[in-house]
């Protein structure tokens, strides 16, 4: 942490850092050390906001960002944008009229969805500032962190490029697209974009449990840490958990009308049928789940370095 706060000084002089981290849960214990961590590093040059983003925006309360946006508002004035023009010499030789003197750093848990709305709520303010100075958008006095922009064209390429931005970062990072751009995009949060949301955090999950082993394992092997000469990479197994479950629903029907009925002779249409089929499915899908987990170095796709931690 002391590395990577003092990396960022040196090359932006000053930092605001954001932690979007939850203050309850299985989040707050992290987010109580890495202030706690924060802290012990006495730095002039950087402070920390802890700004509980679940919390200030459930129930579509997002304009409570705007009060993330007072608390650093005095960082954001001090902090400037780099501003300049191009004079009419012959050499053309651009003159800096403003210096950037520092950075507000953002992270959430997996520094993604969260961070990504947080972060596009600043910069639009910031363009706001820089096309008033350059008279392409007249002043405002408005509190609205999600003011539109005058020109629609640019209101929308504007949305466009952080909700696109943001997917292709999620997409490498997590496997699917990110969580709220609804909202990013349109400004809105739908009940259509909650639902694509819990589609895809369940795909994350999934992703993240069954079939990410091999990708984690591609970045040890970039960052150093695995060395192919001395720990085994395998290839993906043909066997998944999906394939597992396709096989299970198939088999787990037939079975069951086939054990209720044959031999167990339970009647159709009765409770008593429907209770020797249901029991039939459960006593499968435990089957299976014991299979799945006995077996999980070869079913599931676990990172090679946390083999041996897993479960």
């Amino acid at each position: 942490m002391r590395k990577h706060v003092n990396e960022l000084i040196d090359r932006y002089s000053r930092i605001k850092i954001i932690s979007l981290i939850d203050k309850k849960g299985p989040q707050k214990r992290l987010g109580e050390t890495f202030n706690d961590i924060f802290k012990e590093l006495h730095s002039k040059e950087a402070d920390c906001v802890w700004f509980d983003f679940h919390e200030e925006c459930k129930k579509m309360r997002w304009n409570n960002l705007s009060k993330l946006i007072l608390e650093i508002k005095k960082d954001l004035d001090s902090f400037a944008y780099f501003s300049g023009h191009i004079t009419l010499s012959p050499s053309h030789k651009p003159v800096s009229t403003k210096t950037q003197i520092g950075v507000i750093r953002t992270n959430c848990l997996d520094s993604l969805d969260r961070t990504g709305v947080v972060q596009s709520v600043i910069a639009r303010g910031i363009l706001h500032l820089q096309l008033q100075e350059s008279g392409l958008e007249s002043a405002s006095s408005s509190e609205n962190v999600f003011e539109p922009f005058e020109n629609p064209l640019l209101e929308q390429a504007f949305r466009n490029l952080w909700t696109n931005t943001g997917d292709q970062l999620s997409i490498l990072y997590s496997g699917t697209k990110a969580l709220k751009t609804d909202f990013t995009r349109t400004g809105k949060r739908t009940m259509m974009g909650a639902v694509w949301d819990g589609k895809n955090s369940l795909q994350r999950y999934y992703i993240g449990r069954f079939t990410d082993g091999y990708y984690q394992d591609a970045l040890e092997f970039a960052a150093g840490t695995i060395d192919p000469a001395k720990e085994e990479i395998k290839e993906r197994s043909f066997i998944s958990p999906v394939l597992i479950g396709i096989a299970t629903v198939i088999l787990g029907a037939f079975a069951s009308h086939r054990i209720s009925n044959k031999f167990l002779k339970l009647d159709k249409g009765t409770w008593r049928g429907y209770i020797g089929h249901f029991a039939v499915i459960v006593a499968g899908v435990a089957a299976i789940a014991y299979y799945t987990f006995s077996n999980k170095s070869e079913v599931m796709d676990i990172p090679k370095r946390i083999q041996k931690k897993c479960f």
